[in-house]
């Protein structure tokens, strides 16, 4: 395993010393403490990075932070929002404040190289799509003849509902379109 630690304040040499001496578990596989001088950031990085993964990653993640933020202060870069934008961005689903958040988000581009395996795919699918095609057309044409039918049916409908309403209010009929025997029908002579 090989350490790829940045060379920033809070990760030097020192500091990952400092780290194992307040770990035992770890003294036990580092050079006496006198050796320590002649170390190499690199190997003691590896040592540790091996015996205590979790550790030395969460202490790499701090100084990362510390840095970011001292970087921040000097150059002037912290904006003051106001708390409901800063909900608004952090539950927004294409702002990311990590990386990898919002990763599902990114679209792979279309001119990406196709490899062979997935050639072959699309082939096999233009292969298989070629004998229903077919039916396809068929099931399609069935189904516009299908919804033609229903929006004649409801255009019928909706004539038959304006000729209910003329005769209800001329008072040939009421409220349930039951002819209203009151009155002289002028449609029945």
């Amino acid at each position: 395993m090989v350490a790829a630690v940045p060379q920033i304040e809070g990760l030097t040499a020192d500091d990952f010393l400092d780290y194992a001496k307040n770990k035992p578990s770890l003294l036990s596989y580092l050079p006496d403490q006198s050796d320590w001088l002649h170390l190499d950031k690199k190997w003691i990085c590896d040592v540790l990075l091996s015996l205590d993964k979790e550790g030395i990653n969460l202490m790499v993640l701090e100084a990362k932070q510390k840095r970011r933020e001292r970087l921040d202060q000097s150059q002037n870069l912290i904006v003051h929002m106001k708390p409901e934008f800063v909900q608004a961005l952090n539950n927004s689903l294409s702002y990311s404040v990590q990386k990898g958040r919002s990763a599902h988000l990114i679209k792979m581009t279309s001119q990406r190289k196709r490899r062979k395996g997935d050639l072959e795919e699309v082939k096999g699918e233009e292969v298989a799509m070629r004998g229903s095609k077919q039916k396809y057309l068929s099931e399609n044409k069935r189904m516009r003849d299908e919804f033609n039918g229903m929006k004649s049916t409801i255009e019928d409908l909706v004539g038959y509902q304006a000729l209910v309403h003329k005769l209800h209010e001329s008072g040939i009929i009421d409220n349930e379109g039951r002819p209203l025997q009151n009155q002289p029908n002028e449609f029945m002579e």
